[in-house]
């Protein structure tokens, strides 16, 4: 402030201000789920942006600081490129630590994918969240669906929080692929069209989307 145009001003970004007051807020009632995961070993995934990394560790550093985001440590839960089981166990560890009248922030960048191919389980489910244990086996719709989590599956988790303060992050890392053709895909790498809506409505918390679109906007996963 009171700066001409054109000066600059370097503040110090881990340093609080000597008349900084904390504040009041029930920070200890607030918990963090961060899922980060670039490594797709197993079949022929897209790459994810190495920007996801910056991102992983950059929340996780300001979430935590002791002035900004203010979470305490112990709350905070970062797993980068887990797998499926780690992730379900991680939700299930929340469901026995996070109190009814706490506050949750989930951050997930992934790949989410379309799988329009029945699944015998949930008949009607189109969506799911890949990590590093997913498979993409081409014309192996099942081996993609059971090494997924399904969208059905991730609510069923997310509604067992005691907590009912809930909101979604999410960072898919790739835009739909330009292509003209007369049938549908039976699958792909971007979500569906009410990924969004559904999982809101279905987990009950607003859910809030980005994508890393441009990078690889005509890779077409075969």
């Amino acid at each position: 402030m009171g700066e001409s145009v054109g000066s600059t001003v370097s503040l110090p970004i881990y340093e609080a201000p000597d008349d900084y007051e904390p504040g009041e807020e029930d920070v200890d009632l607030g918990y963090v789920l961060l899922i980060s995961n670039n490594e797709f070993p197993l079949g022929k995934w897209p790459p994810v942006p190495t920007e996801l990394d910056a991102d992983f560790e950059g929340l996780k550093t300001f979430l935590s600081h002791d002035f900004i985001g203010k979470i305490p440590h112990e709350n905070l839960i970062a797993l980068k490129n887990p797998t499926t089981t780690e992730v379900l166990s991680a939700l299930d560890d929340l469901r026995r630590k996070i109190p009814k009248d706490g506050f949750l922030v989930i951050y997930l960048a992934t790949h989410i994918i379309t799988i329009n191919a029945a699944n015998k389980e949930f008949p009607n489910e189109t969506a799911y969240f890949a990590f590093r244990n997913s498979i993409w086996a081409p014309r192996k719709h099942v081996e993609t669906m059971d090494t997924c989590i399904p969208l059905t599956t991730m609510a069923e988790y997310v509604n067992a929080l005691p907590c009912r303060e809930k909101t979604f992050l999410i960072n898919f890392a790739l835009a739909p692929p330009q292509r003209k053709t007369l049938f549908t895909a039976a699958k792909l790498v971007y979500p569906p069209e009410d990924f969004a809506a559904r999982l809101s409505n279905e987990c009950h918390c607003p859910v809030l989307t980005s994508c890393a679109n441009g990078f690889a906007a005509t890779y077409y996963a075969k």
